[in-house]
């Protein structure tokens, strides 16, 4: 059985306290799947990366991000710290929040619909925010497993997919989730492993 700790730094990231010096450091953006859950903090896909370029990697993730707030998120560290690479899984395609900016981020969440057809439309409207804000910032995307809901949305994942090969934009699709984390739904260090690769091997 795996030992498993939640610490988290002061701004409230499941994360190392940041360094002096954020020059040089990737950023990761997501949700729980980022986080961590269920898995030991060194075998999470941003740990993972960081290991195997051997540069501080700052995960900034939060467990229900939504689209919006993983976009919103980006645009900070894009304005206030001009980073040189930024790796985002973004969340499920169903994940929106209230735009009452006053609620706390963890209450934003709202109902899921699942006969919203926006849903495809505002994960995309994100995606392209960020590419269009990311200046000389290096931007890899992917998605968390089996993000979007089930074989009536794969022509629309598909439609996703094909959009950012025609915008040049650089990500690669989700792998099938090849383990189970030890709440047994979130995936463990088969699959965070093979997103650690791939994010890597895209840099």
């Amino acid at each position: 059985t795996k030992f498993i700790v939640y610490k988290f730094n002061k701004l409230g990231y499941r994360d190392e306290e940041w360094p002096e010096n954020i020059d040089n450091c990737v950023w990761a953006i997501g949700d729980s799947f980022t986080v961590g859950i269920g898995q030991p903090f060194e075998e999470t896909w941003p740990q993972l990366v960081q290991t195997k370029l051997q540069t501080r990697v700052i995960n900034i993730s939060m467990n229900g991000a939504s689209a919006t707030w993983i976009a919103r998120r980006a645009k900070f560290i894009i304005d206030n710290f001009n980073p040189k690479t930024i790796l985002i899984q973004w969340s499920y395609v169903h994940r929106r929040e209230d735009p009452d900016a006053s609620k706390l981020d963890e209450d934003r969440a709202l109902p899921v619909d699942p006969l919203d057809v926006a849903d495809f439309e505002n994960l995309t409207a994100n995606i392209m925010l960020v590419e269009s804000i990311k200046l000389s910032t290096v931007v890899i995307h992917s998605f968390i497993p089996k993000f979007f809901d089930g074989e009536n949305d794969l022509p629309k994942a598909t439609v996703l997919y094909n959009m950012l090969d025609t915008s040049n934009i650089l990500y690669f699709p989700p792998p099938d989730q090849a383990d189970v984390a030890r709440d047994g739904y979130h995936y463990d260090i088969l699959t965070s492993t093979h997103y650690a690769n791939s994010y890597v091997n895209l840099l």
